[in-house]
């Protein structure tokens, strides 16, 4: 702090007065005393506006390293402005569908090329990417196609299709991917993003290295897969192409090739780190127009994603995948719905007229409290909130005003940001910034905590009325904060503690648009043998499946907005597919070892990332019968003929959507497919590619629970709002004065309650525990006293109610 107020000095002496120099000097003391948190924005106290959210702007911020990279994004205006203020900050433009466009630029003059008035808004930058980790023909019924069993025509296997895998890495050398009549490679084009300095950097993006089939089979493409791939994107284009070439001449060839085994293969590696979504833009752009070159039809398989994100399909990357599939005929996309169904990452309630509120707990990794949600303005714009602390047994200690949007000075597509400290007995317990945008219809508002108190709890309150989705997780790439269940092991009950679930937890951006094939994962195969012979069972301990059912992990739907996803469920888990040799040969651990199967070139994996490429490699087999069909037509034929059965239930539904594909079914429908639903998205019995519409059944939102004391029967969808005490609700008009004393000395607390009304004479009140137990029950007229009985340290909270209305409540802690 001296050396602060001594360079101060220095700065002064030349060009102040001694005593403006001394008003100056105490300026900047309370400045440095008052809010030690100050460095985290240059105008606390004050709005901040930023065309990036809040994570990324700090990032930008700082002087690292990586402001020295270059940086691939995704922003809206008009081109020819883009254009302009690229050139004025060296960047370059690669391509744009609309007013969207891709763009890349050194991450040093990110900040100052989102100022220009061109840039209307920027999406996307903080999104980080996660790969979405035999019988599998046999169980969605393609040996039936690779067969050719009538009425089809003859044999479909994909010949004369593209299939573009963006993923992690491929071993292009695998014999999966020769071609046994040429001895050529099936694999077309690599693009490796990741590649540093390469002459060799595909036009117009200018990044990575490119190799063509001429270097694939001259050996003379630098691409290696990565090691922490662990073999992801070698299997993925396996089970979708992989031909099991490698195993020519035994028995294993047939067993294991994949979906379209003479499809041509396109490749492109991608980064998992920021600008992931600007990426995969690029990717698919890319795919899309080599295979025009090639006039080819094309499906793209995405076996990533991220959980990041509005979930509703909106943001600038589904956009331009949309774009390219309505562009022409023979294009369609398939991807992974997530790995997160076991999770419960999402929290989604009406909010009350009183209050709600969720805990979330500091995460180390990121050293910081973060979550972010996404809500319609028309369902946000009566809503309240605010962020508080808690201590580790529940109890509040400190919260921020309550805020509106209204009081956010919002700007379309820019981050409007306020930073907030909380102090308790003149401690500062942390600094709270919360950051929101104004997307066309949509709010999107981050919460950010700076604390040394890493032990506390965080909460979201919220009061008012409307509705939002959030998502946050440790477990998952979010980068965010762990919502609490529990406290000191017991699970919360109090009535206005809202809990996360476990719907919409599917990845975010293009898996959540209708014209995208999504799909879920179930259990494949009962076990295999490994690399030293040994059977691996997957119905025993410890992986307990059960061969057809949904996989645990396998994410749910719907979208945010109420689209039905995923679309179709595939085999994923545990599925045999093409092998990485670098992987196969480093697998010596016995974690790893086991997940090598016995031919030594395949390997054991799971998840929707191996569902997709199940589904991807139909879709090619479509393609073969028919170039010209669009993704409507591709996506309507592996719906309407998906399996019910026992495990699926009644479909759609959000676990299964439509049900189990099957190849076989979809390849050979003989009727326009009839899909029965609601076309209007504000239904419950909404079906986003309904062919006949089967009339609106309304959401009713209230409690569902016929147990709880507000069970609404006419509701059909649970709002989070059940309440198994009693309501807030004034039913007394006259004045009630209640006082509470806490008795430190006897760790006790003393009531005295005096009414003036004469609407009741008695009723009753209780003691509960944070886990909201009643530990202590008692009668009262309308003016009584009471003395507690003896309680251990800790929160509690009473309540007085009247014939089952709660019109007094409260909190006291005992220390």
């Amino acid at each position: 702090m001296k050396a602060a107020k001594i360079v101060f000095s220095t700065l002064c002496l030349r060009n102040c007065s001694s005593g403006v120099m001394a008003v100056l000097k105490n300026i900047l003391w309370y400045l440095l005393v008052l809010t030690p948190f100050w460095f985290l924005s240059p105008i606390y106290g004050q709005y901040r506006l930023s065309k990036f959210d809040i994570r990324t702007h700090n990032r930008l911020m700082r002087t690292t390293p990586e402001n020295d990279r270059t940086e691939h994004i995704l922003v809206y205006g008009k081109a020819d402005e883009i254009k302009r203020a690229l050139g004025r900050h060296g960047g370059i433009y690669k391509y744009g569908y609309g007013n969207i466009h891709s763009v890349s630029l050194m991450a040093s003059r990110l900040i100052s090329f989102s100022e220009e008035p061109a840039v209307e808004k920027i999406e996307g930058v903080s999104a980080c990417g996660v790969p979405l980790m035999d019988t599998a023909r046999i169980r969605n019924n393609v040996d039936s196609v690779h067969l050719g069993l009538a009425p089809l025509d003859s044999s479909l296997t994909g010949k004369g299709v593209i299939i573009g895998i963006i993923d992690g890495g491929i071993d292009w050398k695998h014999g999966d991917f020769i071609n046994p009549a040429t001895g050529k490679n099936r694999i077309r084009f690599i693009w490796d993003q990741t590649m540093q300095n390469s002459s060799n950097s595909p036009l117009p993006y200018a990044y990575g290295n490119q190799c063509n089939w001429i270097d694939i089979d001259n050996l003379n493409c630098g691409h290696v897969a990565p090691a922490n791939d662990f073999g992801h994107g070698t299997c993925v284009s396996g089970i979708a192409a992989g031909n099991g070439y490698s195993m020519n001449g035994t028995s294993f060839q047939q067993e294991l090739k994949g979906i379209a085994p003479e499809a041509d293969i396109i490749f492109v590696r991608i980064p998992y780190n920021h600008n992931f979504l600007a990426h995969v833009a690029d990717a698919v752009d890319y795919i899309f127009k080599k295979a025009d070159a090639l006039n080819k039809p094309c499906v793209i398989n995405t076996s990533i994603g991220t959980y990041y994100g509005s979930h509703d399909g909106r943001d600038a990357t589904t956009r331009i995948i949309e774009q390219l599939l309505q562009e022409r005929k023979g294009r369609c996309l398939v991807a992974a719905a997530g790995n997160g169904g076991h999770i419960p990452h999402h929290l989604s309630y009406s909010i009350p007229p009183d209050s709600a509120y969720t805990f979330f707990r500091f995460n180390p990794s990121t050293n910081e409290v973060y979550f972010d949600l996404w809500a319609d303005t028309a369902d946000f714009k009566n809503a309240r909130f605010a962020v508080g602390c808690n201590d580790t047994n529940g109890a509040h200690i400190v919260r921020t005003d309550y805020m509106t949007v209204h009081d956010f000075p919002l700007v379309p597509g820019q981050f409007v940001t306020k930073f907030v400290n909380l102090y308790h007995q003149n401690n500062l317990i942390g600094n709270v910034g919360i950051g929101i945008t104004l997307d066309e219809d949509r709010y999107h508002i981050e919460f950010l905590v700076s604390t040394s108190y890493t032990h506390y709890l965080w909460r979201l309150q919220t009061s008012g009325s409307g509705t939002f989705d959030l998502w946050s997780s440790s477990k998952l790439p979010l980068q965010s904060a762990d919502m609490v269940d529990s406290i000191m092991g017991v699970y919360i009950q109090y009535p206005g503690y809202r809990h996360p679930d476990y719907l919409k937890t599917m990845v975010s951006s293009w898996q959540c648009s209708p014209s995208v094939i999504t799909v879920g994962n179930y259990s494949n195969r009962a076990g295999y043998v490994d690399r030293d012979g040994i059977y691996r069972s997957m119905v025993d301990s410890p992986y307990y499946e059960i061969i057809g059912k949904r996989f645990q992990t396998s994410s749910f739907g719907p979208t945010r907005t109420g689209y039905l996803k995923p679309d179709v469920m595939a085999t994923g888990s545990t599925t045999i597919c093409t092998g990485d040799a670098a992987f196969i040969s480093a697998a010596v651990q016995p974690q790893n070892r086991l997940k090598v199967y016995v031919t030594q070139k395949h390997i054991r994996n799971g998840g929707t990332s191996m569902a997709a490429p199940v589904v991807a490699g139909i879709a090619a087999l479509y393609f073969q019968q028919k170039p010209d069909a669009n993704y409507q037509e591709v996506l309507r034929a592996i719906t309407c003929t998906a399996v019910a059965d026992s495990f699926t239930g009644a479909t759609p539904n959000y676990e299964y959507g439509n049900g189990k594909v099957n190849a076989f079914a979809a390849l050979t429908r003989s009727a326009p497919c009839i899909i029965y639903g609601s076309k209007d998205t504000a239904c419950i019995n909404y079906v986003n590619n309904a062919t006949v519409d089967t009339g609106c059944v309304p959401k009713i939102y209230g409690c569902t629970d016929s147990t709880a004391n507000n069970f609404n029967p006419a509701a059909n969808i649970d709002d989070g709002s059940c309440d198994y005490f009693s309501k807030a609700k004034d039913v007394i008009s006259e004045k009630i004065i209640l006082s509470v004393h806490v008795n430190p000395l006897s760790s006790s607390a003393a009531f005295h309650l005096v009414t003036h009304a004469n609407k009741f004479l008695s009723g009753e009140w209780y003691i509960r525990d944070v886990t909201g137990r009643v530990i202590y029950k008692e009668k009262f007229n309308e003016t009584a006293s009471w003395q507690t009985p003896t309680l251990s340290a800790g929160c509690y909270f009473y309540q007085f109610q009247f014939s089952n209305y709660l019109f007094a409540n409260g909190k006291f802690i005992i220390p």
